[in-house]
């Protein structure tokens, strides 16, 4: 790891209710019904986007990625099971409700959330999965959205051409007595079984690493603040991991829910080595150089804290992630806090 000249960590904590998951310590909007869209044959009036007929519906969601194009299995599915469904896909940019830069795939719209729930679980018991969002309304801010999310694709494709995937950190978290190593992608939550008896954690196996980096076999090294932690953990498996924090209200439930209370599940590989839940570490492939530390310092100066906060707020990933607190705030009634912290950490000369 190359030692920058200077380094500053500006952190933004953007809370609504809980922090770092999608749909976390919310309950579900009340049932609107469906919004009837203008008649598009009236002389001057703008014909309306086809995701308005959606606006305020109860949607039954089969498959989502930011991939267009996927999810061809669940539609698959959707057809053998015989059941009247309406499937289309649907940009979740459209509407206030739904997470941004994704592609839905929907079996059904319902103008009441009771009506959802029920073709959902006639939708289970044929063996298809499914789960319930409302759409909210349409997103007067869709273009700017869409928008972010082109620059933040690009950018991601620019970020991979760049880095050096082989040599780069990667948290570790411990779950249910298992080490599991971070590998960065994010999917759906089909195939989740839940682990604890809270459902907090849900877990699906995964065949290989779907980043293709790691085999099982591959050794890696963890580091903690302080140094090297362990030394020759081996990767043992994949698994697909959903970890959050839902609604108080969401354990409760009759039936017990059938998947996530929210958030979405990322990929990780299992490790062999044992770990306490509250070490903080990172693995590194097994003969990676050993990373510089830096430590906390003093606090940067008034003008280049206030040119980090500048940067951080111009930044395409401060747009989406401001847009998504907006719309937990205002499905759990509270103010949006926006909170702006910077840090000066450094190591021998250098900061």
């Amino acid at each position: 790891m190359r030692r920058l000249p200077r380094l500053f960590l500006v952190l933004l904590l953007a809370v609504s209710g809980c922090q770092g998951f999608r749909g976390c310590g919310s309950s579900e909007p009340a049932p609107v019904a469906a919004a009837a869209a203008p008649d598009a044959s009236t002389p001057g009036v703008a014909p309306p986007p086809p995701e308005a007929r959606y606006a305020r519906s109860w949607l039954v969601i089969l498959h989502s990625s930011p991939t267009p194009g996927q999810g061809a299995e669940a539609l698959e599915a959707l057809k053998k099971s015989g059941l009247p469904a309406e499937p289309a896909r649907l940009s979740s940019t459209a509407f206030r409700n739904l997470r941004p830069c994704l592609e839905v795939v929907v079996a059904k719209a319902f103008a009441d959330k009771a009506a959802a729930e029920g073709f959902r679980q006639r939708l289970a018991e044929a063996g298809v999965e499914g789960y319930v969002k409302n759409a909210g309304p349409l997103d007067s801010e869709r273009e700017r959205k869409e928008a972010t999310c082109r620059a933040e694709a690009e950018a991601a494709v620019a970020r991979v051409g760049a880095r050096k995937p082989e040599v780069e950190p990667r948290f570790v978290e411990v779950h249910a007595g298992r080490t599991f190593m971070l590998l960065g992608e994010d999917a759906g939550n089909e195939g989740l079984e839940p682990v604890d008896e809270g459902r907090r954690l849900w877990r699906a196996p995964a065949e290989k690493d779907p980043t293709g980096r790691f085999t099982v076999g591959d050794v890696v090294d963890l580091y903690g603040a302080n140094g090297l932690v362990q030394s020759g953990c081996e990767v043992a498996g994949f698994a697909w991991l959903n970890r959050g924090v839902p609604h108080f209200s969401y354990a409760q439930q009759e039936p017990l829910p059938t998947e996530p209370g929210c958030g979405r599940a990322w990929a990780f590989a299992e490790l062999d080595c044992a770990m306490t839940p509250s070490d903080l570490v990172f693995a590194l492939p097994a003969g990676t150089k050993a990373p510089v530390f830096y430590a906390l310092g003093d606090a940067p100066s008034d003008e280049v804290r206030a040119a980090q906060e500048r940067a951080l707020r111009s930044s395409p990933r401060f747009a989406t992630l401001r847009s998504e607190g907006s719309i937990r705030a205002e499905e759990v009634q509270e103010k949006l806090a926006e909170d702006v912290k910077t840090a000066r950490y450094s190591s021998g000369e250098h900061d």
